[in-house]
């Protein structure tokens, strides 16, 4: 099954948030949560909803995100955040097919002094999207797994 029909049916998210040597952050621990997600043309609206605990507090915060995946071709994908709502996107990257399952962000999406960057694994039983920022006071890594 081709990437984007599968992201269509991701049901489910967990994450691990790991800050590296140079954050200042402190923005260790795990997330998890449901994915909705609705196609229209070659869009596929992506809303997550779930939780989020900091290794260091026992206290789950709600956390939301909405993202929209475009089916450009069959060997990319344009990925954007809705956080300002569907009328003002932010657009994040495209995503190129590398090879077999393994697919990484063309450029680097640029927020103010932050760089993110990705690499995603579409694998048989679940979508790895691994998430890499990088600023001032930011050194992070969030390893995304989507399930059906």
């Amino acid at each position: 099954m081709e990437l984007f029909s599968k992201l269509l049916n991701i049901q489910h998210f967990k994450y691990e948030s790991k800050s590296g040597k140079n954050s200042q952050t402190g923005w260790n621990g795990d997330g998890y949560g449901t994915v909705t997600s609705q196609q229209k043309d070659n869009c596929i609206y992506f809303k997550e909803e779930g939780c989020f605990t900091l290794n260091s507090s026992n206290k789950p915060i709600s956390i939301s995100n909405e993202y929209i995946w475009q089916k450009i071709n069959p060997q990319r994908l344009s990925l954007s955040h809705a956080r300002f709502g569907y009328n003002n996107l932010v657009k994040l990257f495209d995503l190129i097919h590398i090879g077999d399952n393994y697919w990484c962000s063309e450029r680097e999406h640029i927020c103010v002094d932050d760089l993110y960057s990705a690499e995603l694994y579409s694998l048989e039983s679940e979508i790895s999207l691994i998430w890499k920022i990088s600023g001032p006071k930011k050194d992070e890594l969030i390893n995304y797994k989507y399930t059906f």
